[in-house]
């Protein structure tokens, strides 16, 4: 297997600023730049990222990560530490007073880890622009923090010296959202890392966890005389974080100092490299690495992008978002997977049962028991299941069973040697006519989309309201509209495997050819048309008045 970390191999902008400091672009080039992409969107996923202020280290950090990783896919990590040059093609990074990192930026080669139980797992490392220099706003500071704390699955939180209480109420939006979260299955948010660099009081607190987790009990202490709102703070970052947890580390040494240090362990104190050789593993190896999860549910790296997507818009514009919209987008997102999902696991379970030689009874037991399964998935997997949404879902995913189990049927029948060619014909020619009629369906659902967001916009844009209040309510329309994309995107690939599911049972009558290619075409049609809708979305939404533009009365 190649190296991770050979030339091919690189940190990537995930997400850019903007060259006006108004907002963030999505690297649209993302796809082709990561390694092994199609390995990785099938794979279950894990994000170690590394966030906080500027010229603390972050990069430097994520290197040993680098170095750690490289070593276990090679297969030896005997003395990892020190094994060479693989801190030189790594993450940049830099000594003195200016931010080296901007954004957001990705290692472009996700590293496959089999955990003990055999589990794929790929692991991706994230580096995040320094907080809070004197080029970045408040306002981007907490976008680039909230942004990559959602999106990992370990987030390290690195801090120089101690943890002060402006460190703890950058974790404010995340316990928020996580209240909001009451019926989810397992914590909201992952493990958090308080990494406390140059820690100066080894005889009270040592260097390591046990060190660590000493002073993070007295920092989340939450007694009396602290202000009730730094208590509720507290209380809800142990409460909602899956694990939150604490490593000391000793200052690295002089070296580091020198502007032409390039990273060679020889030359750090000897204590630094053994903590952080502890701290690294404690992470990443595999029997303690964490797959991304959401509403207790592990992400395959389809399903990622996805959720960063639609995270992503929420943040774009440079505003923050309401926690409550974060959360409303990710329950959408959380139901419209476990949905796929379900169907999914449906069309596996059914392919076993299309064999002609079993009875009728047979195979409708056999298919009755698949949809059963299938429910009892979406129920187990699906966010906030007492909710009109999900009663609204669960419906939907009826309905969808339902033409499944009508599309097995017409499978089976068609493998029958029983049929005579003109009745498999006729069969297939009603379904023909389905497939036209969901293709229709598209057309109107979409121009009434397109009706409805022009309107809302409308609507919005005439409210005597504040600038704030305004693209507020802008930015959360087109959070929502991201959520529709992406609904629309899954019905486009379900109308696809249809498709290529009629190609497979009409490949004997050259009439039902031509009807899939121009049905082909048309959805090709509607799916253009559908990327031109969301551009305008986007459009609009960054259109909003800025300035003294407000209609204020």
């Amino acid at each position: 297997m190649a190296s991770p970390t050979e030339t091919t191999a690189t940190a990537i902008q995930l997400i850019i600023p903007d060259e006006k400091n108004t907002g963030f672009s999505l690297n649209p080039k993302i796809s082709a730049q990561v390694k092994d992409l199609d390995r990785m969107l099938k794979a279950k996923i894990a994000i170690i990222c590394v966030a906080g202020a500027f010229r603390k280290g972050k990069s430097f950090l994520l290197n040993f990560f680098l170095r750690y990783l490289t070593a276990l896919v090679s297969g030896n990590t005997e003395d990892w530490i020190n094994s060479d040059d693989h801190h030189r093609s790594g993450f940049h990074w830099k000594s003195g007073s200016k931010r080296d990192t901007t954004g957001i930026l990705l290692w472009s080669q996700p590293f496959f880890i089999r955990k003990p139980d055999g589990q794929e797992v790929a692991v991706l490392l994230m580096d995040t622009q320094g907080t809070f220099d004197h080029q970045t706003t408040q306002q981007d500071c907490t976008t680039i923090f909230a942004f990559s704390t959602l999106l990992s699955s370990v987030q390290i939180f690195n801090l120089s010296q101690n943890i002060s209480e402006a460190d703890l109420q950058n974790l404010r939006l995340f316990v928020e959202f996580a209240a909001l979260a009451k019926s989810s299955e397992g914590k909201a948010l992952q493990h958090l890392w308080f990494l406390i660099r140059d820690w100066q009081f080894p005889d009270e607190h040592q260097y390591g966890e046990e060190g660590g987790s000493e002073y993070l009990s007295t920092v989340l202490d939450c007694s009396a005389d602290r202000p009730q709102e730094n208590k509720e703070l507290r209380e809800g970052i142990k409460k909602h974080f899956e694990k939150a947890s604490c490593y000391l580390l000793p200052h690295p040494g002089k070296a580091v100092r020198d502007s032409k240090f390039t990273g060679d362990v020889q030359r750090l104190e000897t204590e630094f490299v053994e903590e952080i050789e502890s701290f690294v593993e404690k992470i990443a190896a595999p029997e303690n690495i964490t797959v991304k999860k959401v509403n207790g549910n592990e992400l395959s790296g389809s399903e990622l992008i996805d959720f960063m997507e639609v995270y992503f818009e929420a943040f774009s514009s440079g505003r923050m978002p309401t926690p409550s919209s974060v959360f409303s987008a990710t329950v959408e997102m959380v139901n419209m997977t476990a949905a796929s999902n379900s169907k999914r696991l449906f069309e596996d379970k059914v392919k076993s049962f299309l064999d002609p030689a079993k009875s009728d009874e047979e195979f409708q037991a056999a298919v009755d028991e698949a949809s059963k399964e299938a429910l009892d998935a979406f129920n187990s997997k699906c966010m906030e299941s007492d909710s009109s949404e999900v009663r609204k879902a669960k419906k939907k995913l009826q309905d969808d069973l339902t033409e499944l189990k009508d599309k097995a049927v017409l499978n089976r029948q068609l493998r029958s040697e029983k049929l005579t060619a003109e009745k498999k014909s006729d069969l297939l020619k009603g379904e023909m006519e389905g497939l036209k009629q969901q293709t229709q369906d598209r057309q109107k659902q979409m121009q009434e989309m397109e009706a409805t967001f022009k309107t809302t916009i409308e609507q919005i844009k005439s409210e005597s309201i504040s600038k704030e209040e305004m693209e507020r309510k802008l930015q959360e329309e087109a959070l929502k509209q991201d959520v529709a994309r992406i609904k629309m995107e899954e019905k486009n690939n379900e109308l696809r495997r249809q498709i290529s599911q009629m190609q497979t049972m009409s490949a004997q009558s050259s009439a039902a050819q031509i009807e899939l290619i121009n049905l082909k075409i048309e959805n090709a049609r509607l799916e253009e048309r559908e990327r031109m809708r969301c551009e305008s979305i986007r459009h609009e939404a960054a259109a909003a008045p800025r300035g003294g533009g407000c209609s204020i009365q």
